[in-house]
């Protein structure tokens, strides 16, 4: 399995985290973990997922010899392109014509004429850029970029901070990240996890990584990843989105 990253253009870095392609030789079965991101999936055939905000671990099957080319959304920035609340994207995978009709049936015939995985990442990047109706909410892009920081940070903390109240940051991560601050914290910190190396030790790694302690990490992970600590960050291949699900 090769997977890699590219930054995004300078114009779209407000939008986007990263463009990724992924290319599997043998079939089998994915285990995609949470991120708090959002991605546009193009396949071979033009059809092209929304990968919603996920709060779970998502095993998808991919067949043999097949590549798949994607867009992903930064925390809080996907609601802005795809012109739908990130709530209802939820642990989702609609396709593109879903939400675009047939703006969204167009751009999947132009993929799936597409010779390569770089042009369909020009398409899906053109895309983007034509459905730029305004920046990503910058209070909801002030918290994530703090979150990622340091994510054990109480809420109403948080809302105070960024002169809001809790209520108010509460509907505006409802709509721009897909759920709130608590879950975001949650699954940055499994982020973090799965950045230190495999041999680091299990208490120093949960330190390290932000979580209370041990346990509170092995809870956590168990909740979203489906695995404990120790399989998850022996299983876990080079890429950050990734592992092996039958690792499980």
């Amino acid at each position: 399995m090769d997977y890699r990253e590219q930054p995004p253009p300078a114009g779209l870095a407000a939008w986007l985290a990263c463009t990724w392609t992924r290319t599997v030789g043998a079939s089998g079965v994915v285990r995609v973990l949470p991120d708090g991101c959002t991605d546009l999936i193009a396949h071979p055939d033009g059809r092209v997922a929304v990968a919603g905000p996920d709060t779970e671990p998502v095993l998808a099957s991919v067949g043999p010899n097949s590549s798949i080319a994607a867009v992903r959304f930064r925390p809080g920035a996907g609601a802005a392109i795809l012109g739908v609340p990130l709530r209802s994207l939820r642990d989702d995978r609609p396709t593109l014509t879903e939400l675009w009709g047939d703006d969204g049936a167009r751009l999947q015939e132009r993929l799936a004429a597409a010779r390569s995985d770089s042009e369909r990442i020009r398409l899906l990047l053109a895309a983007v850029a034509a459905r730029r109706q305004g920046l990503p909410d910058p209070l909801v892009a002030a918290a994530a970029a703090r979150l990622q920081r340091r994510s054990r940070v109480r809420v109403g903390e948080l809302a105070s901070d960024l002169g809001l109240s809790e209520r108010q940051l509460l509907r505006r991560f409802d709509h721009a990240v897909g759920y709130g601050p608590k879950v975001l914290a949650r699954v940055l910190r499994l982020q973090r996890l799965l950045a230190l190396p495999p041999a680091e030790d299990l208490a120093w790694a949960a330190q390290l990584a932000g979580y209370a302690d041990q346990a509170h990490m092995s809870a956590e992970v168990r909740r979203l990843a489906g695995l404990t600590p120790a399989t998850l960050r022996a299983e876990h291949v080079r890429f950050p989105q990734d592992a092996l699900a039958d690792a499980a």
